[in-house]
């Protein structure tokens, strides 16, 4: 059993025991109001149930993606071999693959210009290899290698059902570089590209 499959029978459950406590309540007091305590029960398991219906519902955009390997992962923490971190901004910072055409960009706002103009510099190139592999938890292991002029780098990401996801980027040199961020659907992501020179 997938945890997609587990989610959506956790949320049948609690919205039959919301209904049977609903309906216990409707029996038993039909003329008294709930008590601020039945409240506050209610409200707290009318809550979990709205949670879990948005992770289910975002375990299977993750799901899509990942199928159809088009995606965004929009960074807001960049990582380098040693451990540091740069806090980033996520519209500029990313890695997008869809129809096999793929994009990666570093973009620092401490840096005026860049090669790419916004302070860093993006790579293009054709994606290949592309491979995933789901895990007991519903997460994913997703790899795939960017070919371009600027030399050839290999992708391995990390990827939870919530869509939080990892990236981490070898490529011509002997460093590594680590995306950390969200996946977000194609056509919902708002990154800006810059100039590509490569």
């Amino acid at each position: 059993m997938n945890k997609l499959t587990t989610i959506w029978m956790i949320i049948f459950v609690m919205i039959a025991n919301v209904a049977f406590a609903q309906g216990t309540i409707t029996t038993e007091q039909t003329d008294q109001p709930l008590t601020k305590k039945e409240q506050r029960r209610l409200a707290k398991q009318q809550k979990k149930i709205a949670e879990a219906e948005q992770e289910a519902i975002q375990a299977e955009i993750t799901k899509q993606m990942i199928e159809s390997g088009a995606f965004v992962l929009e960074s807001h923490t960049l990582y380098n071999k040693y451990g540091r971190t740069a806090m980033v901004n996520s519209n500029t910072n990313f890695i997008s693959i869809a129809q096999e055409e793929g994009v990666m960009q570093l973009a620092f706002q401490n840096i005026p210009v860049g090669i790419n103009g916004i302070g860093g510099v993006t790579w293009e190139g054709k994606v290949n290899k592309y491979e995933f592999k789901e895990n007991k938890h519903g997460g994913y292991m997703v790899s795939f290698s960017l070919f371009g002029s600027a030399g050839n780098f290999d992708v391995t990401m990390t990827v939870m059902a919530s869509g939080q996801a990892t990236a981490r980027i070898r490529g011509n040199w002997s460093s590594e570089l680590k995306y950390q961020g969200d996946l977000v659907p194609v056509n919902k992501s708002r990154v800006y590209k810059g100039f590509s020179r490569f």
